[in-house]
């Protein structure tokens, strides 16, 4: 599995394909539960894919790539919620 962390999804698929690999094969989710990934998510950044970076890639694996709008966001979790006061157990 190549290594995508901190790269856009535009810049994975072209990796992928760099790499004879089929950019079919990625699937793209948003890394936070209160965030909705558009449909235009090419300038969006990689947190985080499965399997991880260095792992064998079977040829009939899927990728999953877990996308943030800015990168600063891949680190920034309130229970896996970008925003705290979306995150259920916060106190309010």
């Amino acid at each position: 599995m190549p290594a995508l962390h901190s790269k856009t999804y535009e810049q994975a698929q072209a990796e992928f394909t760099r790499q004879d690999l089929s950019p079919a094969r990625l699937t793209a989710a948003a890394q936070h539960k209160d965030v909705t990934l558009p449909r235009d998510h090419d300038a969006w950044y990689i947190c985080d894919t499965s399997p991880r970076p260095g792992d064998p890639l079977p040829a009939t694996t899927t990728v999953t790539v877990k996308l943030a709008r800015d990168f600063s966001d891949c680190t920034t979790s309130f229970n896996g919620y970008l925003y705290e006061e979306n995150d259920p157990a916060s106190a309010r």
